[in-house]
């Protein structure tokens, strides 16, 4: 059950953290949607969809977006368009 409630809260930290960058640089938001999509990918819908329905989901995501919003928002738009960065 632990490691269930863990999951749920990575999936909302996660998402929590792609919808704050797709807010933040509206120009890159298609891009942070297939980062989202490439995050969860071998997951299940109905894994996500019930991990998007608990607390422990909704208390990561509302908390990881509040956190983000204490940055300063360019620093914010680097921080997201680095996630964007393909490393080789």
């Amino acid at each position: 059950m632990r490691n269930c409630r863990s999951r749920m809260k990575i999936f909302g930290r996660l998402e929590g953290t792609v919808d704050f960058c797709a807010k933040a640089d509206p120009g890159s938001a298609p891009k942070y949607r297939e980062l989202a999509k490439l995050l969860v990918k071998d997951v299940p819908d109905k894994e996500l969809t019930e991990a998007r329905q608990t607390a422990e989901y909704k208390d990561s995501y509302e908390g990881i977006g509040t956190e983000l919003a204490k940055v300063p928002k360019d620093q914010a738009i680097k921080a997201c368009k680095s996630s964007l960065e393909t490393k080789r």
